[in-house]
């Protein structure tokens, strides 16, 4: 069996790629080109971070809940004040 010549990437640097390169070559710029952008992403708010303290034990809790619900922290504390909100007659926009 003949042993496979070992090239560095300096080697190849220049030479002509292969016609498979090509297809992927242009696979690549049709991805890149497209200007498709999911509704969501077009309508997306300007987001603010808050810090919240919480209590070890609440926490605890809450990771209990949150694992149990299948959801995450970020999701459940924006569950929670949207509730809330709604409860206390604010409208809340989505």
């Amino acid at each position: 069996m003949a042993k496979r010549e070992k090239r560095s990437i300096v080697d190849m640097i220049g030479q002509t790629p292969p016609a498979e390169m090509d297809l992927v070559e242009k696979g690549v710029e049709e991805i890149h080109s497209a200007k498709k952008v999911s509704p969501k992403l077009e309508k997306k708010e300007k987001l603010v971070r808050v810090t919240v303290d919480t209590p070890a034990s609440l926490h605890k809790e809450l990771k209990k809940i949150i694992v149990d619900e299948d959801m995450d922290l970020k999701t459940f504390y924006l569950q929670a004040v949207r509730e809330k909100c709604e409860r206390l007659g604010y409208r809340i926009p989505d």
